[in-house]
């Protein structure tokens, strides 16, 4: 996977300028590093089509950009707001949290304490299987298992904004009814 998203851009390069051209090298570096996971928006000129960074041009790029911003139901929160970000993923149509989730947890915990952040995001993620008000609900289910387990490790729940976006904001954009692992999510943001 991480080779066609090297191949695909750097195909690429030689037409890339100055700061773009580092842009493209820094963030397949980190790509290299977290292979999928959309930590990092991609740099000026591409997008990503499900795992792959696609180049695109800057009249395709500001249709997009004009259509997220006009289409979002509420604002997200800006990436240089976000001090430190986890995930913990879920099994299909479940909030029970897993043994590797809660190994991640004890690392929120962990860091918590040590950086003390004003306020931790806990956002619950469904996949796009099964209806709207389910997903919604499942994933409300989810941040509050999450917001629970940290609780159980010591973290008082004040710090804490728990929001359920259902299958409204997923990882991977697949069509509605595809099961999608890595749609099955709670994100958790240590937030400035």
């Amino acid at each position: 996977m991480l080779g066609s998203v090297a191949f695909i851009a750097w195909g690429c390069a030689p037409a890339i300028a100055g700061n773009d051209s580092i842009s493209l090298r820094r963030y397949l570096e980190y790509e290299q590093r977290e292979p999928c996971q959309h930590y990092k928006r991609p740099p000026v000129g591409f997008v990503l089509k499900g795992c792959d960074l696609v180049r695109v041009s800057r009249q395709v790029q500001e249709e997009e950009k004009t259509i997220v911003e006009t289409t979002k139901q509420e604002t997200v929160t800006s990436l240089n707001e976000v001090l430190i970000a986890y995930q913990v993923n879920f099994a299909l149509d479940s909030s029970r949290l897993e043994q590797a989730g809660l190994e991640v947890l004890n690392n929120v915990a962990r860091d918590i304490k040590r950086y003390n952040p004003s306020e931790v995001l806990i956002a619950g993620h469904t996949d796009r299987s099964g209806s709207d008000d389910y997903n919604m609900a499942l994933s409300r289910r989810r941040s509050e298992a999450v917001a629970a387990a940290l609780n159980d490790r010591g973290i008082t729940t004040r710090i804490f904004d728990e929001r359920a976006y259902g299958e409204s904001a997923p990882a991977i954009v697949t069509p509605d009814g595809v099961v999608q692992a890595e749609n099955r999510r709670v994100v958790i943001n240590f937030m400035k």
